[in-house]
């Protein structure tokens, strides 16, 4: 007898090979432990099967009888070794910017060298030992990843786990704020459209050339304090994948109007006049 190798949940097979007495086909009788099992019209050289496997065993050929009903008596053992199949775990759902990566985790057991193949076609060797490992992907959209198929050294194995993917989007400035005119003492409100995910926004004043000092937080809006100068604003827009600066926004504060008004002396009946006379503030009429 000889045996073969297999993968665990696979068909084992014996060969019987005559040492050139008898007539085939022939009867077989082998044991395994205290069993004994007869099998009929076995072809010498030809495998044939002994059953599904999931731990390796050994046989022990009893006897044979030929197609002449004259019966020998053989030794000899035969051994069908069966290899586990590997297994393979896949980890590590994650969130990243848009045409970024992400490194996945799988856990691998088996022998190597291992070839993992994932649902959208990346395919992997690993030539350690058991263990974990990882791999790279690119996803140009939110994709959740599974393992497709897991070799090792000797058989095609089990799969499990996934990895959900999701990407932010980077921030993009649509429209920027723009400047405002008011009058002194009074306020207004600027204004700043982004798109991405999770825009942070934090403005900022303009106090002097390189100095800057931070305002309104956390809204796309601001109303400015009330001003009695002209001040220059801009805003910060960020999230986990990008920056942007917007453009500055100036507001221009004019000078509230002040003057005095002089009389005229007429005569009765006539038409009285004022005169205003301006200090300087505001502009005319």
């Amino acid at each position: 007898l000889t045996g073969s190798t297999i993968c665990a949940g696979g068909t084992g097979t014996l060969v019987y090979t005559s040492t050139g007495a008898g007539t085939g086909p022939y009867t077989l009788v082998y044991q395994v432990g205290s069993v004994t099992t007869t099998v009929n019209n076995v072809v010498s050289g030809v495998a044939f099967s002994v059953g599904t496997l999931t731990t390796t065993t050994g046989y022990t050929l009893v006897s044979v009888r030929d197609a002449n009903g004259c019966i020998g008596t053989s030794g000899g053992t035969a051994t069908v070794t069966v290899n586990p199949l590997p297994t393979a775990t896949l980890s590590g759902s994650q969130t990243i910017c848009a045409n970024g990566s992400a490194t996945l985790s799988v856990a691998l057991t088996g022998t190597a060298p291992f070839v993992v193949t994932l649902s959208d076609g990346t395919t992997a060797t690993f030539n350690g030992p058991s263990g974990t490992y990882t791999l790279t992907v690119n996803p140009n959209a939110a994709t959740t990843y599974t393992i497709a198929s897991v070799r090792d050294a000797s058989c095609a194995g089990t799969v499990s786990g996934s990895a959900v993917i999701s990407l932010n989007t980077p921030i993009s400035i649509t429209q920027q704020p723009v400047d405002a005119t008011i009058c002194a003492n009074t306020t207004t409100t600027l204004r700043v459209t982004a798109t991405g995910t999770s825009p942070v926004y934090q403005w900022y004043q303009v106090i002097s050339a390189g100095t800057v000092s931070a305002v309104g937080t956390n809204t796309n809006t601001y109303t400015t304090a009330s001003l009695a100068a002209t001040t220059t604003y801009y805003v910060v827009v960020s999230n986990s994948c990008n920056t942007i600066t917007s453009a500055n926004a100036v507001v221009t504060v004019n000078p509230l109007p002040q003057g005095s008004l002089t009389g005229s002396t007429i005569c009765a009946g006539g038409t009285g006049t004022l005169v205003y006379t301006s200090t300087g503030a505001g502009t005319g009429p």
